[in-house]
């Protein structure tokens, strides 16, 4: 055994001696800095990887046309880590922080929405019609409207 005399006890208000205007600013700049790079990374998954992937300086090479399902995973991985982020910020009490990950949250799920509803869409729009069938068919046979 040591000489030494235990440890005090860890109280919440060991560190009382803090103002909490400071833990405030550190969870406000916190908050911003994650956002600022979580929106970069949101603009990189909509429009720069697309344009980097479909940049063709061959005017003969194969157009493929940009669909969204090809990055709608990369953005889904995204959205957990702003939930991730938000949750472990809830339980630190950054208040801040994590009601800008909630918002970005949002976001997230909003690009996520609108744009697998736009797929859906193009997708339905190049789909060919069915033909017609039964009296319809039987109409457009003889000539009538």
């Amino acid at each position: 055994m040591s000489n030494l005399p235990p440890a005090p006890p860890v109280t919440p208000t060991a560190y009382g001696d803090i103002p909490d205007r400071l833990h405030r600013g550190a969870d406000a700049a916190i908050g911003c800095a994650l956002v600022l790079l979580e929106l970069v990374a949101l603009a990189v998954c909509v429009v720069v990887w697309p344009f980097i992937d479909h940049f063709e300086l061959d005017p003969k090479a194969p157009q493929h046309p940009y669909v969204f399902w090809d990055y709608a995973p990369a953005i889904a991985v995204l959205g957990a880590v702003v939930v991730i982020v938000g949750v472990v910020a809830a339980k630190g009490r950054a208040t801040i922080t994590a009601v800008s990950q909630l918002v970005m949250a949002l976001l997230v799920a909003a690009v996520l929405a609108v744009g697998s509803a736009a797929q859906h869409h193009e997708d339905n729009r190049t789909r060919p019609a069915p033909a017609p069938t039964g009296p319809a068919l039987a109409q457009a046979a003889r000539g009538e409207e």
